[in-house]
């Protein structure tokens, strides 16, 4: 009888540890499916931020060629044409004095027309690229900061390689001329420094300025860093902030050269 009973009580013993260890591992699968549903909640929320940053990049350089467009260009052709139509008028007249002065205008009209057409195709695409490279075209970017931004130092430390990816050549160029944008016209800074390396897998981009900053402790983050951060992302990069009132501003950039 006690045999019975032992073997009864072993055997209900060895069920209930059986039944524990299902309900255990139910326990922690379901805790699993929640876990990497979470992730993949989180994981879709960030590719959706990614897209709506990159269109948003998209459609404020639109705006910004649509501005230029109207604002300079449009103006200084319907100038030239108001000289030319003087021209005209004052050799119907046989009013010869006053041409050598509407000629200068107009050649002068024309030559300010043509560096905004440059500057309007930077924005379509940096034909530099094309013709010298990704370093030269970085150096030429800094070398017009330097000639037109005032008290402002802008220099550039690169040791990178040729890049494969012609992607991430165009990133790199348009977070660089991103940055340089903002620092000139918001950072109120007197030094601005690039720097430019690379590893076995990722290039490396370090930017610095001692401007005024911002406080992130705020969250604070404008539509100019949400570019640059929707740039990175997209490539599967890392984009580090420091920054505080006052103190300047500092980012550390991580872009792979094959996206895993």
């Amino acid at each position: 009888m006690e045999t019975n009973t032992l073997i009864i009580l072993g055997s209900s013993f060895i069920l209930l540890l059986i039944v524990a260890g299902m309900v255990m591992i139910l326990i922690a699968h379901r805790n699993k499916t929640k876990a990497e549903f979470k992730l993949h909640v989180l994981e879709v929320k960030k590719q959706k931020e990614i897209a709506e940053n990159t269109l948003i990049t998209q459609e404020r350089e639109r705006q910004q060629l649509g501005l230029e467009l109207h604002d300079d260009l449009g103006p200084s052709f319907s100038a030239v044409r108001l000289f030319v139509q003087q021209i005209d008028q004052k050799v119907a007249s046989r009013d010869y004095d006053d041409l050598p002065r509407v000629t200068k205008i107009i050649s002068e009209t024309l030559n300010d027309a043509i560096q905004k057409f440059s500057d309007v195709s930077r924005i379509l695409y940096p034909s530099v690229l094309h013709r010298l490279g990704l370093n030269q075209a970085l150096q030429d970017i800094i070398d017009r900061c330097n000639s037109t931004a005032e008290n402002m130092k802008f220099t550039l430390e690169i040791s990178i390689g040729k890049i494969q990816k012609e992607l991430i050549t165009l990133t790199i160029y348009r977070l660089v001329q991103e940055l340089s944008n903002n620092a000139v016209k918001h950072s109120k800074a007197g030094n601005v420094a690039f720097t430019l390396s690379e590893s076995k897998d990722d290039i490396h981009m370090q930017y610095g300025d001692d401007g005024v900053g911002f406080d992130i402790g705020q969250q604070y983050e404008g539509l100019g860093m949400k570019s640059i951060r929707g740039r990175v992302e997209a490539l599967g990069g890392t984009i580090e902030m420091t920054s505080r009132k006052n103190n300047g501003l500092g980012l550390s950039l991580t872009i792979p050269k094959i996206r895993n």
